[in-house]
């Protein structure tokens, strides 16, 4: 073997290991252009988690059925960027239990909250509505009654009666609220 075919051997050589690195360093350009296209999906979905938590509270604080809308709305644009991110890590390769945790907790969370929508519908957006009026009426024909009656003790505590009602409405809305800021 002379000279010349032993630079060439090499040369070949040379050439096919620069074209491996090439291949190599292709292929992970791919898979890191693969996991930032994934992290994109994590931020889209921490992004529209707190829409679904800002559109909760907004029911909660303003009580119109249209923050209901808005909340399913934004329930399935949640599971489909679930559902593609999911789609994206399965494409280069990687399965996680976490996602499929991710999914049951947002599923936790929405029927916790058409469970607090019936309880609100039933308690009342206003208080001409739902137990809210119960509760009014009623504190009004106590009031009603103790003026008849014409004794001031009785109207006193009636009155006491009626703060009380309306420190109890404003209460429970803040402290909901309060509880769901601070999630």
């Amino acid at each position: 073997m002379t000279i010349q075919k032993k630079l060439y051997g090499i040369m070949l050589l040379s050439v096919m290991s620069i074209l491996l690195n090439i291949y190599i360093v292709n292929y992970m350009l791919q898979k890191s252009q693969d996991l930032n296209h994934a992290k994109a999906y994590i931020t889209q979905v921490n992004v529209d988690m707190k829409e679904l938590t800002l559109t909760s509270a907004a029911f909660l604080e303003y009580k119109e059925d249209k923050y209901t809308v808005t909340f399913e709305k934004n329930y399935l644009h949640i599971q489909k960027d679930i559902q593609d991110f999911h789609e994206a890590l399965k494409a280069i390769g990687i399965e996680t239990k976490a996602i499929k945790q991710v999914s049951t907790n947002l599923e936790a969370y929405k029927t916790t909250f058409a469970s607090v929508v019936v309880i609100q519908k039933k308690i009342g957006y206003s208080q001409k509505e739902g137990l809210n009026k119960l509760l009014h009426d009623a504190v009004r024909k106590a009031e009603l009654y103790a003026k008849r009656m014409q004794n001031q003790d009785i109207y006193s505590m009636v009155l006491t009666l009626r703060t009380l009602e309306k420190v109890f409405l404003l209460h429970i809305t803040r402290s909901i609220l309060k509880n769901l800021q601070d999630l």
